[in-house]
């Protein structure tokens, strides 16, 4: 069954030849199901999930995202159970976040393999405190690492 989409505006067509379901929103927007390459397409149209919806994967449901207003959550489905990798050192990226301001923001550089605080502190509460300044880094009595000179 062929199909003629300068004609069709909005509704479902199936394309037998394929396997396809389409469905168009207009002559532009459409999302298909594709069950040769099993494969959802979503072609100028967003997927919004509301709140306290889930996004599951794993074929036991072993993992999920939600966000619930305040928080975006990803939580296995068990305690202690797999981890969130970025990258798979061959095909890598910097991650940023911003804190605050686009002038603050922590950096992790995958190419020059580092962690760099722009314009804020890593705060570490529960570490000795450093006598030694010169040099290295330390913690001050507050719970700061600084450089010293």
């Amino acid at each position: 069954m062929a199909r003629n989409t300068s004609a069709l505006k909005r509704g479902w067509s199936y394309d037998i030849t394929n396997s396809r379901m389409d469905c168009y929103v207009d002559a532009v927007k459409m999302f298909y199901l594709d069950a040769t390459n099993t494969l959802i397409n979503l072609d100028g149209i967003y997927l919004r999930l509301n709140d306290s919806d889930y996004l599951y994967f794993g074929d036991a449901s072993d993992i999920s995202i939600t966000w619930d207003t305040a928080k975006l959550a990803i939580l296995p489905v068990a305690d202690a159970t797999g981890y969130v990798a970025i990258g798979n050192g061959t095909n890598d990226m910097d991650v940023w976040v911003t804190m605050g301001t686009a002038a603050n923001y922590i950096r992790f550089d995958h190419a020059k393999a580092y962690l760099s605080l722009v314009n804020t502190q890593l705060y570490a509460p529960n570490l000795q405190t450093s006598g030694t300044t010169a040099g290295l880094i330390y913690v001050n009595a507050n719970g700061y690492l600084i450089q010293g000179d």
